[in-house]
């Protein structure tokens, strides 16, 4: 499943070494080193041979989220040593002056969807036009930017669908109407819920939630439950699933906390009669929890249904064949 972690800007502001310090014992194995402000991308681009960062498996840099052009070219070329290390960059698009010289990147330049101060990047036609000037980046997406803009989560489920196969990195926490980015709240996480069976779930999650250090542990856990769109399989549960044609997967709790495994993955006409039927059929054993995903069309179940067994590599289909 997938990485976890948080950016140093969010625990710390520019004071990466604390925040460093502070996830020392913590259950992460993922990090966003942030450099958030101009006057901060030196003094950490200087330091990253002397951070001890051997036991991440995901490193990403986070780079100033505004810039002056004549700022530019000394942004770029510290960033290039970033680069060198094989790390992502991550950007706002309204930081990016000259297209031309940022696409030196390729993929590994994650440009990241906005919130509402921004003049650009909030919704999938913004970031369509961007992607055509850097046709080879990839989107980290901000979930909580995305929630800010359109509370509905009718924007995001647009992005998602359009872009997901951009997606490298996801940004998780609450975004005031200041754009502050707070501890997830139950709301957030109910909304979250609702388009995340939309998300890759192999892509590591960068939490920017403001937390104490206290409040690490929680918030891991917290960002896990909105992003796990999986309900149980049981007779109640499964009769209020629409009756609608879509994909399904089955699963069960994974060693690790809050995680899963999906056992088994399928497509049907009607998602509420396929898992009644499987609930008294199970195709393997141990299901304790499915999700479901709308898709129209029967030619679009069997791609999205392609995708998915490739994604989970389920031991149900692969007992089936169904990986041939």
């Amino acid at each position: 499943m997938r990485s976890i972690g948080f950016s140093t800007g969010a625990l710390a502001r520019s004071d990466f070494r604390t925040a460093l310090a502070m996830l020392a014992d913590k259950s992460v194995d993922a990090i966003e080193l942030s450099a958030l402000r101009q006057d901060e991308l030196l003094p950490l681009v200087e330091q990253l041979d002397h951070l001890s960062l051997s036991r991440f498996q995901y490193i990403s840099f986070h780079a100033p989220s505004s810039m002056d052009r004549s700022f530019e070219p000394i942004a770029l070329g510290l960033l290039g040593q970033v680069a060198a290390r094989n790390w992502p960059i991550i950007v706002h698009p309204d930081a990016i002056h000259t297209p031309a010289e940022w696409r030196r990147f390729g993929d590994s330049l994650y440009v990241e969807n906005m919130d509402k101060r921004k003049p650009i990047g909030q919704t999938a036609e913004d970031l369509a036009r961007i992607f055509e000037t850097l046709p080879n980046a990839s989107l980290c997406f901000d979930i909580g930017h995305a929630r800010q803009v359109d509370p509905s989560m009718s924007e995001a489920s647009t992005i998602l669908r359009v872009f997901r196969d951009k997606i490298k990195q996801l940004h998780v926490s609450e975004v005031n109407t200041q754009s502050k980015h707070d501890c997830l709240s139950l709301v957030s996480m109910i909304a979250f819920q609702r388009v995340s069976h939309l998300l890759p779930q192999a892509v590591p999650v960068i939490l920017e939630s403001r937390v104490e250090e206290s409040e690490i542990e929680e918030e891991i856990q917290n960002a896990f439950r909105a992003l796990t769109p999986l309900y149980t399989f049981n007779q109640p549960t499964i009769r209020a699933a629409p009756e609608i044609g879509g994909v399904y997967g089955l699963a069960q709790p994974a060693p690790t906390p809050n995680r899963y495994t999906i056992l088994y993955v399928g497509k049907a006409s009607n998602l509420r009669e396929r898992l009644e039927y499987h609930l008294n059929n199970p195709p393997v054993s141990g299901i304790t929890h499915f999700f479901t995903e709308s898709v129209e069309t029967d030619a679009a179940r069997a791609r999205r249904e392609k995708l998915l067994i490739a994604e989970f590599n389920p031991a149900g289909n692969t007992a089936c064949g169904l990986l041939a």
